[in-house]
C-alpha cells in the first residue's frame, strides 16, 4: 500500500459514467474503429479460405493415375498463395492502425488529465504529501494502456 492515495480510489465509484466518458473518447476515433473492424473481418474471412481452395486443389488431383488437372491445381494452389499474402499485408495493417489509435486515445487521456491538474487550485498540491503528488501515481492506468515496449518521460506527450 506504501505510495497510494487509498484503495478506495482503485476502483470507481460509478462504472456507468467510466464506460460512457470512455465510449466518448473511443467514439472520436470511430473510422479507425471502422476500418479496424474491417480489416479484422477480410484479414481472417482470405485466411480461412485457404483450407478451401486447398481442397479444391486436392479434389483436381484425383485418384487414379493420369486423372489429375495441373492447370486447375495451379490455379487453386496460386489463388492460396495470393489470399495468403493479402490476409497477411491486410493484419500488418491492421496492427499499425491499432498501435496509432492506442497512441491517439492515450495522448488524449493524459491531455485531459494534464488540463485537469493545471486547473486544480495550487492549495490542492499543497495539501498532499510529496508521494501523493506523483504524476506517475495518477497517469499509471493511462500508461497500462500503452502499446508494449513504448517508453514515455512524464509530460512528453503533451
Amino acid at each position: 500500500m506504501r505510495g497510494r492515495i487509498s484503495a478506495a480510489t482503485d476502483k470507481p465509484k460509478d462504472r456507468k459514467k467510466v464506460l460512457i466518458r470512455l465510449w466518448g473518447d473511443l467514439f472520436q476515433h470511430k473510422w479507425m474503429i471502422a476500418a479496424a473492424l474491417l480489416l479484422t473481418f477480410v484479414s481472417n474471412l482470405l485466411a480461412l479460405l485457404g483450407p478451401l481452395l486447398s481442397g479444391l486443389a486436392i479434389d483436381y488431383i484425383g485418384v487414379g493415375p493420369g486423372e489429375a488437372n495441373f492447370p486447375m491445381v495451379f490455379w487453386y494452389c496460386g489463388l492460396m498463395l495470393v489470399f495468403y499474402i493479402v490476409s497477411s499485408g491486410l493484419s500488418y495493417i491492421l496492427s499499425v492502425l491499432m498501435v496509432k489509435l492506442s497512441q491517439k486515445i492515450v495522448y488524449q487521456m493524459r491531455k485531459d488529465l494534464f488540463d485537469k491538474l493545471i486547473e486544480l487550485p495550487v492549495r490542492f498540491f499543497a495539501t498532499l504529501r510529496a508521494v501523493q503528488a506523483s504524476y506517475s501515481q495518477w497517469v499509471g492506468s493511462v500508461s497500462l494502456a500503452e502499446p508494449e515496449g513504448q517508453v514515455s518521460a512524464p509530460f512528453s506527450n503533451i
